[in-house]
Formats: structure tokens, sequence, C-alpha cells
């Protein structure tokens, strides 16, 4: 897992781009700028978000309450358009219908009075709706019109006081004017109250479609928002969580204009981000010193049963020295040395793997390195009664130590053959991934199997489970760090009583991924290789 020193990404603070050769040379550096970036973050101007979300609705509900209000207003002023026409309307029929009466006067001499009484009620209509008739036109055209009925009607009550004769065609010539000037108001009245009416129909029409594309437009813009501004922050914060989950623990720093809750969940993940790295650091260490009790006591233990072996021997062949007989005396002797070199093989095979062995690289072939393993074990294989499946064809080349991967392959096969101390089937496949660009090989066993408790430190230094003086415990950390050090893996699937399966993944590219950087600079890439 990467901690902070090691973070491989960039982090962008404003003003300033830091990529990471800054964290991993100086994180107290790095960790004094972000302060600093959140420090200026929290001077900038406060706008949450759920104050831009509440004015967005604000803005909707008012374009709806506006278009809800015009269209009300609208809706009322035709009501009042179609009122004030029928009011035209009431007072054009009451005119023309004393107009008619009169009319009979002049031909008859009779219906003057109903003439006179029709004249009333237009003059009644004319002032009851004063109101009207002033809010719809000018008060001017309203005070004219008033003048010339006021003119007809007093017109028609002196010619009924009046006896008809001669001078009765001048009454007849301004009543007619009179009455032709009134004629000419209620058709401009009525001409524009229809127009009036027309117009806020046509406004009923246009105001709903303008309103509703307004709105569409608006809530486009606020969609916009949200996406850009929560949703893409969302999905930073989870790719953040996601690179956390990784173990990426690059500080987060955030890049908006203003200060609000997304900015304070910033601020709470680099809380989280500062104290992951604070604990990973300390369980680094405390790995680091539980690794080295386990080597220490491992080595005490491992070389003390040798040694012990060699001080009570020694002390014994100097005791009774004289009473011996030569045979028993080299049986001595051959103990000492035995126990000797049992205590060499350790410390041989600690050398192994703490010490940094160079590696010399070349292009082999697995399938070879596996047929000559197995050549040269071939003897002990068939002592343990043991049947070996091989299935390994057409693998590409690798770039490797092929001595290193013998010695993988040769304490892989060892440690398969006793686990099976009653005999058995070895299956040894080996297949090349395009897709992951490494081959696997997988050697597996049907012997005792490893306990579930021992599978996640079987790889570490002094783990074994064979029995006390059979095993170093060094054998498969070893193949670890020669594996590690070619860039691949080793791995490990049991279950107790039926077996065990390593499987060694080692990747196909020509330089592996911990060459000395001389080496690879010094290595000549093989023709057709661009």
């Amino acid at each position: 897992m990467k901690n902070l020193r090691t973070c491989t990404r960039q982090s962008i603070i404003p003003g300033k781009i830091m990529d990471n050769a800054d964290y991993s040379k100086n994180p107290g550096e790095s960790l004094s700028y972000l302060e600093e970036a959140q420090i200026q973050m929290k001077k900038r101007p406060k706008l949450s978000i759920v104050l831009r979300l509440t004015v967005a609705f604000l803005i909707c509900f008012v374009i709806s309450l506006g278009s809800a209000l015009i269209i009300i207003l609208t809706i009322h002023n035709v009501k009042n358009n179609y009122y004030f026409i029928e009011t035209i309307h009431s007072y054009s029929l009451n005119l023309q219908k004393g107009r008619v009466y009169e009319k009979n006067y002049f031909l008859h001499q009779r219906n003057l009075a109903d003439a006179i009484a029709y004249s009333s009620h237009a003059k009644e209509i004319l002032d009851s709706e004063k109101q009207s008739f002033v809010s719809f036109d000018d008060e001017d055209d309203y005070l004219t019109m008033k003048e010339h009925h006021e003119k007809y009607h007093q017109l028609l009550i002196r010619l009924s006081k009046k006896p008809f004769d001669a001078s009765v065609e001048l009454y007849e010539q301004e009543i007619n004017q009179s009455a032709t000037a009134l004629s000419r108001y209620v058709d401009e009245f009525r001409h524009k109250g229809r127009e009036s009416i027309h117009d806020r129909l046509t406004l009923l029409q246009v105001v709903p479609v303008v309103l509703s594309l307004l709105l569409a437009v608006f809530l486009m813009l606020l969609a916009i928002f949200i996406t850009t501004q929560m949703l893409w922050s969302l999905q930073r914060k989870v790719a953040t969580a996601q690179r956390i989950a990784e173990g990426d623990l690059t500080p987060f720093v955030s890049t908006r204009k203003y200060y609000d809750e997304f900015s304070e969940l910033s601020f709470a993940l680099n809380e989280m981000i500062q104290q992951l790295a604070s604990r990973q650091e300390m369980l680094i260490k405390f790995h680091k010193l539980r690794a080295i009790g386990t080597l220490t006591a491992g080595i005490a233990h491992e070389l003390n049963n040798p040694l012990n072996n060699i001080v009570l021997t020694a002390s014994m062949f100097k005791e009774d020295y004289r009473e011996l007989d030569e045979e028993e005396k080299i049986e001595m002797l051959d103990d000492l040395v035995g126990e000797s070199e049992r205590t060499q093989k350790i410390v041989r095979n600690l050398l192994d793997y703490t010490r940094e062995t160079e590696l010399e690289t070349r292009s082999v072939s697995v399938e070879t390195i596996l047929e000559n393993t197995l050549r040269l074990l071939n003897n002990q294989i068939r002592m343990n009664k043991v049947k070996v499946q091989h299935d390994a064809e057409n693998l590409p080349s690798i770039h490797a130590d092929q001595k290193q991967l013998t010695q993988v392959f040769i304490n892989l096969i060892l440690n398969a053959l006793d686990a099976m101390p009653s005999g058995g089937t070895l299956r040894i496949s080996a297949k090349s991934s395009a897709l992951r660009d490494s081959i696997a090989v997988r050697f597996e066993d049907d012997g005792v199997g490893i306990p579930a408790e021992k599978l996640e430190t079987i790889f570490d230094p002094f783990i074994t489970t064979k029995k006390e003086g059979e095993g170093t415990g060094l054998g498969l950390s070893v193949c670890k760090s020669i594996l590690e050090n070619h860039g691949g893996t080793i791995s490990v699937v049991s279950v107790l009583k039926q077996g065990s399966t390593f499987t060694v993944d080692l990747p196909t590219s020509m330089i592996p991924a911990k060459l000395d950087d001389h080496k690879a600079d010094s290595w000549q890439k093989p023709s057709g290789v661009q």
C-alpha cells in the first residue's frame, strides 16, 4: 500500500502545481501548502449549496407565480372588457329604440314620450357606468359623449313641449346631428373593446408559452448547475475514496470558487487521509519491529539446536576421549561435522534471504527451466513414489535469471515432495496470459495441505510446516524475494489433508521490474523490438 510519501499522483493547489516528487522529498512542506490552501479556501465567500438551491427554487416559484398572476390579471381584464362591451351594447340598444320612436314622432306625431323614456334609460346607463368608461378610455371622450347625449335628450324634451309645426324640422336636424355623434362614439367604444379583448386573448396564448420556455431554460441551467457543481464534485469525492481504498493517500485539494459544504467535505477527507497516513506509518514501524523480532527469534532457535548438539558432543568427546575406541571417535566427529554443516546451511540460507543478489538476466524459456529442474530431481521424485504430470507448451520467452528461477522451482517441487510422504501426484502447468502479459506456473500436489492459520505467514522467514530439524523456514521466503526481484508474485491456495497449489506469476516484459537502472540502460534490445 502506498502512503503519503510514496504517492504517484499530482495534486493541484490553487496557484501552484505540485507533483509527487515534492511529497516524497518533503511531505511536511506539501502538507503546509495544503494547510495554506485550506486557509485561503476558508477566506473565500461563503455560498452554501443549500442557499443556491433555495434561491434557484425560489426563482422557479417566482416565475411560476408571475405567470399565474399575469394570466389571472389578463382574464380579469377580459371579463371587464366583456362587461364594458355589454354596457355599450345596452346603451346602444336603448339609444336605437329611442330613435325609432323619435322617427315615428316626426312621421306620425306619436311615441315621443317613449323616445324620451329610452333616452333617459340610456342616460342612466351612461351616468352609472362612468367608472367603466373612464377606466377603459380617455375621460374626455366620455365627457364629450355625455354632452352629446345630454343635448340629444334636452332636444327631445323641448320638442315634446312644442306644437308640431314647420319649426320641427330645425329640431329634427339638430337631433340627427347629436344622435349621429353618439352612434359614432358607440362604434368607437365597441371597436376599442373588441380590440382590447383580442389583445388580452392573444396575451393569454403567448404568456404561458414564453414563461414555460423561460422556466425550461432556467431548469436546464439548474440541471447544469447540479451536474457540474454537485454531481461532478461527488464523482471527485468518490474517485478520492476509491483512491484512498487503493492505498493512495495523496491529499485532496479543493478548487471551488466558494466555500460550501463540499469544501468542508474536502477538509474532512484530508483529515481522514492524514490520520490514515499517520496510522499506516505506525503499522509499518510495528510490522518492521515484528519482522525483526521474528527473524531474531528464528535465527536463535534454528542455530541453538545444532550449536547445543555440537557443544554436548564436543564435551562428551573431551571427557570420554581415552575410553572411546576409534569407531566411536569417528562417529562423534561425524556428528560434529554434520551439525556444523547444518549450521552452515542455516547461515547460507539466511544470507540468500537477506542479500540482494545481482540478477544475471537474459532471455530464457520457462519450459526449458522446468524440464531441467524435473530432470535434476528425477531420482528424488521416484524415491518418493510421486507421479508428475507436466503441461507447458508454446510459452513466450521471458527475461530472467535462469539460476534463480531454477532455485525457485526446486524449492517448490521439494516442498511438494515433502508434503506427500506416502506418494501422490504432482501436477505442474504453465500457461501464458496475453491480457495480463504474464506466465502462470502452477504446482499442485495432493499432500497433507497447510493449516489455515499458517497461510497468511507461510512466506515469512522461519515459518515452516515441517517437523523440527527438517526445514529452516527460509525456502518460501527466498522464493518470494527472488520472484519480487523479477517483478513477479507467488501465491498459495491450500486445503488441509487435500493438498496445496502454489502459483508463480512471471511477467513477460523484456526487462524485469527491479532490474538496476545501469543494467537497464546498458541492455540491448533484441532485433525486431521497437
